[in-house]
């Protein structure tokens, strides 16, 4: 997977859950196979907490743009589990594996 370029976020959008609506869209709209591993991730980090196993080889700025954009989404009512856990999951593999 080429690297995922990450929309900045603040720190209102974490704590209010503001997400930015098209890269989502856009996100959920590509074909990405093998993210059992990353739901199930997703899955653990949401409902018990945890710390996200980053790839240490990735550039901190990198991880950390992609820490924020997971909280910001992770964190928001609006959309449905399901496309919150497929978009999350492409997130964690970007800034895991």
């Amino acid at each position: 997977m080429d690297k995922l370029e990450f929309p900045e976020v603040t720190d209102a959008d974490i704590a209010f859950g503001n997400y930015p609506r098209d890269w989502f869209k856009k996100i959920l709209g590509e074909k990405t196979e093998n993210l059992q591993k990353m739901k199930k991730l997703f899955s653990d980090l949401f409902f018990t907490g945890g710390q996200i196993p980053v790839n240490k080889k990735l550039g901190k700025d990198y991880v950390e743009n992609g820490i924020r954009i997971f909280k910001a989404i992770a964190g928001s009512y609006s959309p449905k589990h399901e496309d919150k856990e497929e978009v999350c999951a492409v997130i964690l593999k970007a800034i895991c594996e």
